[in-house]
Formats: C-alpha cells, structure tokens, sequence
C-alpha cells in the first residue's frame, strides 16, 4: 500500500507541473482549506509530501508452522493422499507443548499471546529429474518442491556444479539466482523447475554434475533409438526400471534417494542384458532315490564371459514338483506349464535385481512320488536356455532299493564328486547337447535284511490315547539312509526324536525318515502319536501298532497305562508263540508312568502288525475314612482343626465332597494328595 502512495504521488506530479492551476481565484482556495481541515485535525503529525502510515499487520496465529509432506516422485501429484508429514523439531517440540498445556483442566483455548514467527528458512522436498543422453552429454529438466516457513526471505542453495543451467522458474514464472542461491518469501510452498544441460566430450563414457540435496529423488533417463548401443548406470549401479516407448527409444527409471551429486555412465548393450542366451549352462543332477519318493538337487552354473544378465531361464521335467529354488538376489520368476514345444519340460524364468557379471550359479531341489514298485523309470529331464548345454547326472538309491540304469551311447561314464550322503552310489554320466535323450532305469526292491525292535507304551486317559514307540532300527546289509513307519489312521504326530533322525517328513499315513549317515546300519528314534476321543472314552478301544515296509522282522514289547480305578483287559487273538501277556513291570521297562495312571497290562509280540484291543471297566471305589478333630475356643470365636485318613480298599478314590455347617463361614482345604479344590453354596 505504501509503495503504490508512492507510485501516485510521483505518477500525478510531472502532470501537475504540467497543467495551469485549476484553482480560479481565492474563494475556490477557501473551500478547498475548509474541506481538508477535519482531515488535519485527525492527522496532526502528516507532513507534506509524506503518506499516512500503515496499521501494524495482524500477528500470526500460534499454531502457524511449515510441514514437508512426503510424495511419489514417480507418480502424477494429483491423487497422492500423505498419511504423515515432517515437522523442525523446533515446531514439533513447540506442538506437542501447545497439546499438552490443552489436555489440562481448566485450559481456555484462545488465552496467551501467540509466539512470534522465528527467522525465514527454507526446505526442498523431493526431487524429479528427466534426463535425455546423447553424444554430447544429458539434458533436461529438474522439478523441486520448496518448503519456505517463518516471516521474510529465505535462501534456498541450488548447487548446479558441473552443469549449465538455461532456465529458473518458480511456480512457472521466470526467477534468477543469486550466487547459486534461490530467494524465496516465506511462509510458503512453491514449485520449482530448473532446465540445465551437462556436457560431455566426444565418445564419452560417463558425465557428473552436482544436484542439491533432497530427501527423496527420482530420475529417468531417456535414450533415442540413435543411441541403441548404450545403456545407462546411474549412480554405480542403482536397480533400475526399462520401459520401451514409440520410434525405438528407451526409458530408464531408478530411485536415487538423497544425494548431492548424478553420476551417469554409459556401457555398450551387447555388453549389457542383451545377448541371447549364455554362452554355457553346466548342470549337474543328483537324483536320491527312496521306496515312496525321489528327491532330485540341481545346481545350474551359467556361463557368460565379458558380459552381464539379469534374465535366465531353467527346463525341467514336468513330472517334478519344485520344492525350494536357490537363486542370488532374485528380483521376480515366472513358471510356465509344459507345452507341445517345451518337449514335457516346464519352464522357470528368473530375473536378478542387479545384472550378474561373468556367471550365475542356481539350484533348485524338487521331488516326484513313486507310485508302485517294481517300476521302469527315467531320469528327469533337464536343460537351460544357453548356447551349449553340460550336463552330469548321478543316481542313488537307498540300500534297500535296487536301481538298474540303461544308458544310451549319448552317455559316457563318470567318476562321483561330493560327500557321503548314506545313499547307494549307482552310477554317475556325462552327456552333452540342446536335448538330452531318455536315461531309462528299472527300480526294484532288495531285501536288506531290516530288523526292527519296538517298545510301545499305550497311555489310556479320559480324552484320548497316546502311543509312545520306542524304535530300534538295523540294516544287516548296507547303510540305512531312509526308513518308512506307516502310521495308524486319525493319529497326530507330536514329535519324532533321535539322534540319528536328519529329517522327517509325512505324506498321508506314511511318516518318511531320513537318518544322518554316521548311522552305520543302525538308527534309534521315539515317536509319539496321539488320537482324541470324539464323544468320550469308549469301553473299548483299539491299540494299533505301527508298520514297518521292508522290515524282515518286527518285535517288542508293550505295556497299557490307565487310571488306577479302570480296570483293563486284553484281546490278543494271536497263538502263543506271536504273541502273549506278560507282566506289565516287564513290559516296555524304560517308560516312567505317573500317577495317577499305572501299568495294567503287558504283551511281548514276535511278528509284525500285531493288533490288540483294551477293554474299559471303571472299579468302583471302596475306603474307610478316619477323622480327627481339634477345636480351640477363644473368647469371640471357635477354630476347628481336622485330619482325615482315607484308606482305599479297592479302585480309587478321585475326589471327596465335604459338607460344612452353614454358621461356619471360611473353611481350608490342603493337603500332599490334594490337587485341586471347588467349593459352592
């Protein structure tokens, strides 16, 4: 308002001096006194030729601040909902006072002065840099996000250093700079462009420029289908988004977070992930066979000498089922089904976040089920997506398997390599091609001559059964690598444990094991199995074993736990010689029952399979009890003390119900046998 006083009063006088006076004679000039006297009666310090001062400007509201909302560069600001901004900690600080002084009682919004504006500071939030790379260097274009608080003129540093910049605009209107230096009004948010160009020398092969630091950047980069032969490295190597856009010209876009400088080098396509496929891709299968299941590992080494990917493709035989896959700084993968040209063979394409340099080592482990033995089968069939394909094949059996490869002339013979793994060693082949013909085996099962020893103890509770079996394992032939336990319907395994067990696994009812191959022929485990009871305890109830496949005998012991006040009767139906009672203390000796369970019965079986029932009978429970009572009368009140021994006869006794009188008011029950305690009225 001042200036524009100003602008009037200099604008009226050349024309003032310029005209005659308008006043005619000296009764006009009268007038025109008496018309401006009120007004100098009001305003007795106005000067000639000074305007009337301004009122103050309104103070600031208290809760007047500057908040950086973080956004996408990557994408169009319109639709962009922040969940939180960023705050000085000076004005968070200052906030969270206001906040706190608000939530206590007697707080009357609106009272207290409000605190003065501090000095004007400036931010920059994100920032987006589009780039165009040709031969003489990059051009383009970098918008900011400026961030002005406090009261007057803040200083925004824009170090371009390296870099020419052709124009500044602010919220689209031209701005210059000050010695690299930006002046903006505060408080405010304003948006900035800066057009620049860094130039580079013929043939160059990277160019570098200072950028003012931001919290968050983006660039893309742009080639033209005249400069096909190179690609970008942004930064040493950032991860980097491509995208093809109309007439040949590609768009490269990465994140480059917070830096104060843009580095960009150019390296030759064909050196890039450009190439068709590896030069080699050297495969090597081992195939484990077991009596259910084979388990095949796959380690793939490609080849690519002077060059870098990020894309591979691996082929396997449909008729596996990947379990893991190996694969260094894996970015996405895609598996596709097995078509008429895929020859049977599925097809799994990765891609690495950053490009791998020279080679790239992967494995994958799968599995496929064997349905039936004897059975003529073949190895899976395996390549990859290079110019020449290596591959060494490797088959092992567990020893009570029998594996009989039939190799084409396309095979040669091969020497075994790594460690011990407790399988068989069958044989071992080379063969090289694009395809690999069919490697034909026929597996069959060989008797090891497997004897098993198995402790059961059958845990008959109100709820349900457990069976512990404690199993001993021998092999009088060979390792023992692999064993099979087929479990009884509807049971739970709870756990399987041993020093020799490496793993295990269940499929159905069959619980698979695989033993460490320091077992030498033997292994011990405890498995432990579980089954509810649907609707109660039955009055009978079956004591299932477990089967062993492939075990040329099965024998042990087997000891029934219940509740002292059931009574448990046996029904073997086997001849004496398969199968009979025992004592129940000699059964399965190593278990530890507590009570108030206890051995009931006992058998010693010689046969595999062996089935038995249990049948239930609660015994009806028979005690005397002796009571003792001490009372001790004081002058407002009686203590009474009593001691009952409870001697059972027969069965056993659960629980005793006590009734007090109704003038007693508190009563306590304690005592070593005592494990819980219910009172009501």
């Amino acid at each position: 308002m001042r200036a524009a006083h100003r602008q009037d009063a200099d604008a009226t006088l050349p024309a003032a001096r310029a005209q005659k006076s308008p006043i005619k004679n000296q009764q006009s000039i009268n007038r025109l006194l008496c018309a401006l006297l009120p007004l100098l009666t009001f305003l007795p310090s106005l000067r000639a030729g000074e305007p009337a001062p301004l009122p103050p400007p309104p103070k600031p509201l208290p809760s007047a601040h500057t908040a950086i909302i973080p956004f996408d560069p990557a994408k169009p600001l319109d639709g962009q909902e922040p969940s939180r901004v960023y705050l000085d900690y000076e004005t968070f600080s200052r906030l969270w006072g206001l906040a706190k002084e608000a939530r206590k009682p007697g707080f009357v919004p609106g009272e207290g002065d409000p605190e003065p504006p501090g000095p004007a500071e400036a931010a920059l939030g994100g920032a987006l840099y589009k780039v165009a790379l040709g031969e003489r260097g990059a051009s383009g274009t970098a918008r900011f996000e400026i961030a002005a608080r406090g009261e007057g003129f803040a200083k925004v540093p824009l170090p371009f250093n390296g870099a020419n910049l052709h124009a500044v605009r602010i919220d689209g209107q031209p701005a210059a700079l000050t010695g690299g230096e930006l002046m903006v009004k505060a408080p405010g948010i304003y948006a900035l462009e800066v057009e620049f160009d860094a130039a580079a020398p013929e043939r160059w092969d990277q160019i570098s420029w200072e950028v003012p630091p931001s919290p968050a950047a983006a660039m893309a980069v742009e080639i033209g289908a005249d400069a096909s032969a190179y690609d970008p490295v942004i930064n040493g190597g950032l991860p980097m988004a491509k995208a093809d856009a109309a007439g040949g010209a590609r768009t490269f876009t990465a994140a480059i977070g917070r830096t104060n400088r843009i580095t960009i080098a150019r390296k030759t396509a064909t050196a890039a992930a450009e190439l068709a496929k590896p030069a080699l891709a050297q495969i090597k299968a081992d195939l484990y066979i077991a009596p259910a299941l084979e388990r095949l590992e796959v380690t793939a080494a490609y080849s690519f000498p002077g060059a870098e990917r990020d894309t591979f493709a691996l082929l396997f035989d449909a008729s596996l089922t990947p379990v893991s896959f190996g694969i260094a700084g894996l970015a996405s993968w895609q598996l596709d089904d097995a078509d008429a040209e895929g020859g049977a063979m599925r097809r799994l394409e990765f891609k690495l976040a950053k490009p791998a340099k020279d080679s790239l080592s992967v494995r994958l482990v799968a599995e496929r089920r064997i349905e039936a033995l004897p059975a003529d089968r073949a190895f899976p069939q395996l390549g990859a997506e290079a110019l020449r394909t290596e591959r060494t094949v490797a088959i092992f059996a567990a020893d009570d398997l029998d594996a009989k490869p039939d190799a084409p002339d396309a095979y040669r013979q091969a020497p075994f390599s790594g460690e011990d793994t407790g399988f068989e060693k069958v044989a071992c082949f080379l063969q090289s091609g694009a395809t690999a013909p069919a490697l034909p085996y026929r597996l069959a099962r060989r008797d090891p001559g497997r004897e098993a020893r198995i402790d059961y103890l059958y845990q008959i509770g109100e709820a349900k059964l457990e069976i512990m079996a404690a199993v001993e394992m021998a092999a009088k032939i060979g390792e023992l690598p692999s064993a099979q336990l087929d479990l009884p319907p509807g049971m739970a395994v709870q756990a399987v444990t041993g020093d020799s067990v490496q793993e295990w696994w269940r499929n159905g009812d069959a619980l698979h094991l695989r033993f460490a191959s320091g077992a030498a022929g033997r292994a011990s485990l405890l498995v432990h199995l579980t089954q509810e009871f649907d609707g109660g305890r039955p009055a009978e109830i079956a004591l299932p074993p477990l089967g062993l496949p492939g075990f040329k005998s099965v024998r042990g012991t087997a000891a029934v736990a219940a509740h002292k006040a059931t009574e448990v009767t046996l029904t073997l139906n086997q001849p004496r010689a398969v199968a009979h009672e025992i004592d129940p203390a000699e059964a399965a000796p190593a278990y530890e029952i507590l009570p108030p369970l206890e051995r009931k019965r006992g058998f010693v079986f010689e046969q595999p399979g062996i089935a038995t029932a249990a049948k239930l009978r609660e015994i009806p429970a028979q005690f005397d009890a002796i009571w003792t009572l001490r009372a001790r009368v004081f002058e407002s009140w009686v203590a009474l003390a009593g001691h009952v021994d409870i001697a059972v006869g027969q069965g056993a006794v659960k629980g005793i119900e006590f009734s007090l009188p109704a003038n007693v008011p508190e009563a306590r029950i304690s005592g070593s046998d005592v494990r819980a305690v219910s009172s009501a009225v």
